[in-house]
């Protein structure tokens, strides 16, 4: 076969990974999957940081905010944040109510692409709501959590999703933010839209709750050791694993053909290079701490989620070193606050995810290396938007809930723990004496 034959053949093949053919369809599913992973992820990552005695009672949550949050999503928050894809709520509802969309051929229909699309934002919405649940472990009833849980993924955070990304004023090309400052705001992977959503809500959730029985002694910190420091590496690495599903999946195509461009592979590499920068500093603050240093690879891979696609390798990983050095300094500040965050959500999801946005407006400026068209002051702003929204959203949400059926669980069952007062299970009864 002539070489050019061979060219257009392959050509040919690499469009139906572009635009929302069949190759697209199976890059989102398979981003989906891996986001989907960094569930298991959580499970690992919070229960080995908190005593033993409650440990189920994550897997739970966890567990849990997979189903509660895809019924919530998948049947409303959806078509709140996505109306152009989902065409509203009576057509997403006759296609979900039939098989016929899903089968139908992708270079013909749109259908399978959104359908497999809904699927891969709904992974994101599910992240963002279990994000709240490492902070409030160990105290907080399993119904309030829950109803948190299907509250925020139903409306709370398809709207901000819907500003950003669903076209909408802050995110959308069209939209007033793009007018007034000459770039829309810009968050390529969720480090606002997803963590700094997810670290804000899990920290007015905390400061609603209170800190854990005997975490401070007359107005100083007490630490709390947690029961398995495995389980957090091993949690650590699933997350890292996931986040590459998380942030290349973000491209919604491996290669885009009408453009010609193979973004991923730039979204990999500073996915990638933002998690080394921030893992050295966190380690060397922290002195090699385990969990800070844990934590510090997560705050490099929050931090590249905003600016993934704009930034190059070497802003990344500037913006990496940043993020390993700002995570302790706001935990000690919460602690003197007396607002106990069993699992820094808020340092590392809330603080990082802000500052990912921010040096998107920097690093993805052209003058320093980046691919252009962020503004900084639009990304100031979006920053300010979702800290309101979601402060003030989820303060009045968890108030509601402690109104109605309380927060918190009694003294007796904390006491006790929640595995065995709760569920009356307990995750290592070979290890107990009865």
């Amino acid at each position: 076969m002539p070489v050019t034959n061979v060219v257009e053949a392959a050509m040919k093949t690499l469009a139906t990974w572009g635009s929302h053919g069949p190759g697209a369809v199976f890059f989102l599913i398979w981003a989906m999957v891996l986001v989907f992973m960094m569930q298991l992820g959580f499970m690992f990552l919070e229960s080995g940081q908190i005593r033993s005695k409650n440990a189920t009672s994550i897997y739970m949550k966890c567990l849990m905010d997979v189903a509660v949050s895809g019924v919530a999503f998948m049947f409303l928050g959806f078509v709140i944040g996505w109306p152009e894809q989902s065409k509203g709520f009576i057509k997403w509802l006759s296609e979900i109510a039939s098989a016929q969309g899903f089968g139908a051929n992708p270079m013909k229909s749109i259908w399978p692409w959104v359908m497999a699309y809904a699927l891969f934002q709904w992974t994101f919405c599910n992240k963002a709501v279990t994000i709240v649940s490492g902070s409030v472990a160990e105290r907080m009833k399993f119904k309030a959590y829950l109803i948190g849980t299907a509250v925020l993924s139903a409306l709370v955070y398809p709207v901000f999703a819907r500003w950003v990304w669903g076209g909408g004023w802050l995110g959308g090309s069209n939209g007033w933010v793009a007018h007034v400052f000459g770039a829309p705001y810009h968050d390529f992977a969720g480090s606002t839209v997803v963590h700094l959503f997810g670290g804000v809500a899990a920290l007015m959730a905390a400061y609603l709750l209170g800190p854990r029985l005997g975490r401070f002694k007359d107005g100083k910190p007490t630490p709390i050791p947690g029961h398995n420091i495995p389980h957090v590496f091993l949690g650590t690495l699933v997350l890292v694993i996931g986040w590459y599903g998380f942030n290349v999946g973000s491209s919604a195509a491996l290669w885009d053909p009408s453009t010609g461009e193979w973004v991923s592979a730039l979204v990999a590499a500073n996915t990638t290079m933002c998690m080394f920068g921030s893992t050295l500093t966190a380690a060397a603050m922290s002195r090699f701490d385990p969990l800070w240093t844990a934590n510090g690879i997560l705050a490099g891979a929050v931090t590249v989620c905003a600016g993934a696609d704009v930034m190059s390798p070497l802003g990344a990983f500037i913006a990496g070193l940043v993020a390993g050095a700002i995570m302790m300094p706001v935990y000690r500040w919460l602690e003197k606050k007396q607002i106990d965050d069993v699992v820094a959500a808020f340092p590392v999801h809330g603080v990082c995810g802000a500052w990912g946005a921010i040096a998107a407006g920097i690093f993805g400026q052209k003058a320093l290396g980046g691919a252009g068209g962020v503004s900084l002051a639009a990304q100031l702003l979006g920053v300010a938007v979702c800290f309101a929204y979601t402060g003030a959203c989820a303060f009045v949400l968890y108030k509601l809930i402690d109104k109605a059926i309380g927060l918190r669980v009694d003294e007796k069952t904390e006491r006790e723990g929640l595995d065995s007062a709760v569920f009356g299970v307990s995750p290592y009864p070979e290890f107990e004496i009865r």
